[in-house]
């Protein structure tokens, strides 16, 4: 999950990685390259379908303004961009098995990293790919 003020400096960069704080360096280490990552924005839904392109590096540089640094990035590889026109996960409640039937989705989805099954990551990329026909190789 990606907070308001965090999706713009990503999005001036092209998205080239997500970052997280050091306390999720556990659950990065999870991660594989070819693995699927959706971005979600609090409020908003999924703006973004990627792959992971490479391994977690780490990096001082600051690229939130006003806030603590992350300095553990996952590269990413952008395969669809919906920032302007999110992918809203009401209409899947009840459908996806991480997801429970709850009124506050942003409140469950409050962490950085979540896991999914693979079925739910291709139900959330299809239904991306219907909101976005310039979707790469989704």
């Amino acid at each position: 999950m990606i907070g308001q003020s965090n999706v713009q400096p990503l999005a001036d960069r092209g998205f080239p990685f997500y970052a997280v704080n050091a306390r999720y360096a556990n659950a990065v280490k999870r991660i594989n390259v070819g693995d699927g990552l959706l971005l979600y924005q609090s409020v908003r839904g999924i703006i973004g379908v990627f792959e992971i392109s490479g391994e977690p590096f780490e990096s001082s540089e600051r690229i939130f303004p006003g806030i603590k640094s992350y300095p553990i990035r996952i590269p990413l590889r952008k395969l669809s961009l919906l920032v302007d026109r999110p992918l809203n996960l009401r209409p899947f409640m009840g459908k996806l098995q991480f997801l429970p039937v709850s009124e506050n989705i942003g409140s469950y989805l409050q962490t950085t990293l979540r896991q999914i099954s693979e079925a739910d990551f291709k139900l959330l990329v299809r239904a991306a790919k219907s909101l976005n026909t310039s979707a790469t190789s989704l």
